[in-house]
C-alpha cells in the first residue's frame, strides 16, 4: 500500500503520521511502521519484558 501512495510513506517517514497494523496472518499481531517500510512489533513479547522490582517502603 505504502509502495502505491509515495505521500503517504513520506508523511510517515518524516514523522508527521504514525501506522499501528494488525496483522491476521500473524496471528493479530500489532506491527509500527518505522519509516522506509520496516516494520517492527508494536509491543515486546510478555518474555523479553524485564520486571523492575517496586522501590523498598521502609516500615514505620
Amino acid at each position: 500500500m505504502l509502495t502505491a501512495h509515495e505521500a503517504l510513506a513520506q508523511l510517515l517517514d518524516n514523522e508527521w503520521l504514525s501506522l499501528t497494523v494488525v496483522d491476521p496472518t500473524e496471528d493479530n499481531r500489532a506491527f509500527r511502521y518505522d519509516g522506509g517500510l520496516e516494520w517492527t512489533p508494536a509491543f515486546e513479547p510478555a518474555a523479553a519484558r524485564v520486571e523492575t522490582p517496586d522501590p523498598a517502603v521502609a516500615d514505620d
